[in-house]
């Protein structure tokens, strides 16, 4: 009876106050023994942050963003027989991954061939694997690890709104890379790890460094620090300085050089500070990983050092700006750790969860580095607290000047 009371609690947050607030009460009440049932969290989750990026102003996105390039690929692709999709990979691959858009085909032939009806389902999409993405990682504290996947950074947040072909490449490998300690059972983690490629190309390099962490650590060993682990290091160390340094020989081999010439002509190489390293964020970060350093999961190990050592290279060598999407999916992997360790030390976590609430609803509401670019991603009441699932859908017909 306490389990059926929870989920309707849940159920009517979602629906009468603001999405934000939402998720962190029921993040709250995830810490409690009452489970909260998944099917019922994800459909109310992610419709309340489906129409909260939905139900925006249209007219202040501009006709080369990479929204506008996505909704004109599903127009033109309604146009275009099914095996067009694969010609245009294998005569230039860069931007015509084939899964992403026979994902976009599929809308238009068997939902809609509105794009109003299509942004709308992508977006719907995007935090069902988001949902599903922290299920994965954590069956019963699923809502902890979806919140902190969202507000401890603002990575999804802010590439959500028409970053999609990395979101959902970046969400099906992490979904691959979490489960790899089932790898000799399941071939599925594999499944998702390689098939991330085909959403996106920016995931080859991490699903090279994956196969070199399977290498080295064949063994389930649970411990960060050994030899197995030291050589893995070393191993990605010399791969990421060829691939910077290499990178646009390597891209001429898949037709990627012509795109990648013009990304690294108009975002130059370009040093970041210690900043991006030495901040609270990587500090919890490390005080998961130093307190399990003998009980750590293959998962783990292989997540920690990613964060720290894609960061620490990314901070010295001089590396051009299109490589620091890695960024993004850095801030994922980070994301993931400390959701993890908020579950595993559960009275600190309520404090950490409380204290982020706090600064999030500060942020929202108050800083304007954070304002600003959210008034152009949400709906224009996202700061009203009382602006829930049921006062979003009585705006469904309310496209804000939907033109595309």
């Amino acid at each position: 009876m306490k389990g059926v009371l929870l989920n309707l609690f849940i159920v009517l947050l979602f629906v009468l106050i603001n999405p934000i607030y939402a998720l962190f009460i029921s993040a709250l009440l995830n810490l409690s023994n009452i489970k909260i049932n998944y099917l019922i969290f994800s459909l109310f989750f992610s419709l309340s942050f489906c129409l909260l990026y939905f139900l925006k102003d249209y007219s202040i996105i501009q006709d080369w963003t990479d929204f506008a390039g996505n909704v004109n690929q599903f127009k033109e692709l309604q146009k275009m027989p099914w095996g067009t999709i694969i010609n245009r990979f294998i005569i230039f691959p860069a931007g015509n991954e084939p899964l992403f858009w026979f994902y976009v085909k599929s809308i238009s032939a068997f939902i809609s061939k509105s794009s109003e009806i299509f942004a709308f389902v992508h977006y719907f999409l995007t935090f069902i694997l988001i949902a599903y993405l922290g299920k994965i990682i954590d069956k019963k504290y699923f809502v902890i690890i979806i919140t902190c996947l969202l507000f401890t950074n603002y990575g999804i947040i802010n590439n959500a709104q028409e970053i999609w072909r990395h979101t959902f490449a970046y969400t099906i490998l992490l979904m691959g890379i979490a489960s790899m300690d089932k790898i000799e059972k399941n071939n599925s983690a594999r499944v998702f790890i390689y098939s991330s490629i085909l959403f996106h190309f920016s995931t080859i390099p991490i699903v090279i460094f994956f196969e070199i962490f399977c290498f080295f650590k064949k063994n389930n060993y649970d411990r960060i620090f050994n030899k197995d682990v030291m050589f893995y290091l070393g191993a990605i160390t010399i791969s990421f300085i060829i691939l910077v340094k290499y990178g646009a020989g390597i891209a001429k081999l898949f037709n990627y050089d012509r795109l990648l010439l013009y990304y690294l002509d108009i975002m130059p190489a370009k040093r970041v500070g210690f900043q991006r390293l030495l901040n609270s964020f990587s500090l919890l970060v490390f005080i998961y990983l130093w307190l399990n350093k003998d009980k750590l999961s293959r998962s783990d190990i292989f997540m920690g050092t990613q964060y720290f050592l894609i960061t620490f290279l990314i901070i010295m060598l001089p590396i051009p700006e299109i490589y620091q999407r890695f960024n993004y999916y850095v801030a994922l992997l980070g994301s993931i750790i400390i959701g993890q360790l908020t579950v595993k030390y559960i009275k600190g976590g309520f404090i950490f969860l409380i204290i982020l609430f706090m600064y999030n609803i500060w942020a929202i509401n108050y800083n304007p580095l954070v304002i600003e670019p959210l008034s152009r991603k949400w709906h224009a009441e996202f700061q009203n607290p009382t602006y829930g699932l049921g006062k979003l859908l009585f705006n469904y017909n309310k496209l804000y000047n939907f033109n595309f």
